[in-house]
């Protein structure tokens, strides 16, 4: 599924680029449409990574550490572009003076990258901080032997298994999942202060509720 949906992330990235010029698709921001794309891929390629086979436990550890820290990237480029996007229509809509500033691509651009950042912080400092980076261990798993393995083949299956975790996972985990809660809450704001927009391919107020 994730390789059906990156290869569909590639094909929006196709679509755009070509009728990048038509109305409709520079009503929403080819430039934005990019970064939201490129998010979706950085997510998507998290979920490969979690099929990743590994017979070695440095390799888990760093498997483990770089799961959430991909999709918590991607996440925040993709869904910190449409918050963004959103808000400009919120401040066009609700500010309709002629003394209004224009808010172009680049100052939501701005935006995104404030929230990236914000998001590198979380997964950066605060993760490599002691208790905060998460180590694999080797789990081993016993269960009685079925009347099979007793009988006929005269062995037992034993199962192991790779177990993530850190002393400060639950935090670390908490604050970055806080931080995205907040993200939520904002767009839900913008998407009721928008709800009434009826322009076609400005509103997103509809898909984020």
């Amino acid at each position: 599924l994730s390789f059906c949906g990156l290869v569909f992330a590639v094909a929006c990235l196709i679509f755009n680029l070509i009728y990048r010029k038509q109305k409709l698709i520079r009503l929403t921001s080819p430039k934005l449409n990019y970064l939201i794309i490129t998010g979706a891929v950085i997510m998507y390629i998290s979920a490969m990574v979690h099929v990743i086979p590994s017979y070695k436990e440095e390799t888990e550890t760093i498997l483990c550490n770089l799961r959430p820290r991909l999709f918590s990237i991607g996440y925040s480029l993709c869904f910190g572009t449409i918050l963004a996007k959103m808000w400009r229509v919120y401040y066009i809509f609700t500010n309709p003076t002629p003394k209004q500033k224009t808010v172009k691509d680049w100052h939501l651009g701005i935006m995104v990258l404030c929230i990236v950042l914000i998001d590198l912080i979380f997964i950066g400092p605060l993760g490599a901080i002691e208790g905060g980076w998460i180590h694999a261990t080797l789990i081993e798993k016993r269960e009685p032997p079925s009347s099979v393995e007793k009988g006929v083949l005269k062995y037992r299956t034993t199962y192991y298994t790779y177990i993530c975790d850190s002393s400060a996972r639950d935090i670390w985990l908490g604050l970055l999942y806080g931080y995205k809660a907040v993200l939520q809450i904002v767009a839900l704001f913008l998407a009721f202060g928008t709800r009434k927009v009826n322009i076609k391919g400005l509103n997103d107020s509809t898909y984020i509720a």
